[in-house]
């Protein structure tokens, strides 16, 4: 029985109850990827986690896999997520698909509240140093900077329709791909490398370089140009640096779960 790890689809994060900024992601290449393994892989158990809104993995009549969906919509939900799932499942393959948020909300005010919160600070530094005489010359310039980065929240309010302007602060958040290997450490791991107007050579040059700084053993390297057509193709890298090209998410799909199934089969043999 192969354990095999999917996420699919994209973070969103929460400005208030009904507002969130997210990342663009369908998750049907995700469900195609967990359908081919189900498919090509008689005895195999998958964890789906993916966004609230992704599309979900269908199992055909007859199959002997099994898919368990986990809900993770934001950053930290899906740190824990994967976390928990780790704890408790050896994987031997993950598939690391969805599209996670480079930020989250760290906070959300307006300019008035914000605007009142740095003259409190300008004066509180400045009233410091008059009574200590030793207050460095960039501490006032600190501490404006800590109380932008963590502003006066819009408190109380559920709904920030109301409000003429609103300020986002978003927080750098841990990347997704760095935990994969410490999570599941002897598991085959395969991540994508999304670039913007790359031509092939720049995709698997940047590919190349993530596999090696996050110790993967495949990256899939795409265009964004081409994920937003009907046109998608990708490079699949390897560690011994060749790469397959493929066209179309199910084409995509099948390469991934082949070279991976085929080396889970190798360590089986070792």
């Amino acid at each position: 029985m192969l354990n095999i790890l999917v996420t699919s689809g994209s973070t969103s994060e929460k400005i208030d109850d009904s507002r969130r900024v997210s990342n663009s992601g369908t998750g049907k290449l995700g469900a195609l990827i967990a359908e081919s393994f189900v498919a090509a892989e008689e005895h195999c158990a998958i964890t789906y986690v993916c966004s609230i809104g992704a599309t979900r993995p269908r199992i055909l009549g007859g199959s002997t896999g099994s898919i368990d969906v986990r809900i993770a919509d934001d950053v930290r939900t899906l740190k824990n997520t994967l976390e928990d799932v780790c704890r408790h499942t050896d994987f031997d393959i993950v598939i690391h698909t969805m599209a996670v948020s480079d930020y989250y909300v760290g906070g959300v005010t307006d300019a008035d509240k914000l605007a009142a919160a740095v003259v409190d600070t300008t004066r509180a530094t400045g009233a410091a140093a008059t009574v200590l005489k030793k207050v460095g010359p960039n501490v006032n310039a600190t501490r404006i900077r800590e109380t932008l980065y963590n502003p006066p929240e819009l408190s109380g309010e559920r709904n920030i329709l109301d409000n003429d302007n609103i300020i986002v602060v978003l927080h750098r958040a841990p990347k997704t791909i760095s935990l994969l290997r410490g999570l599941a450490p002897d598991a085959i791991i395969t991540a994508f490398s999304l670039q913007v107007d790359a031509d092939e050579v720049d995709l698997v040059n940047k590919g190349r370089k993530t596999l090696d700084r996050y110790h993967l053993d495949f990256v899939l390297a795409n265009d964004m140009d081409t994920v937003r057509s009907n046109r998608q193709e990708g490079f699949l890298i390897a560690k011994d640096d060749s790469y397959e090209r493929a066209m179309g998410k199910g084409s995509i799909a099948m390469l991934i779960v082949l070279r991976s199934l085929e080396k889970a089969h190798e360590n089986d043999d070792v």
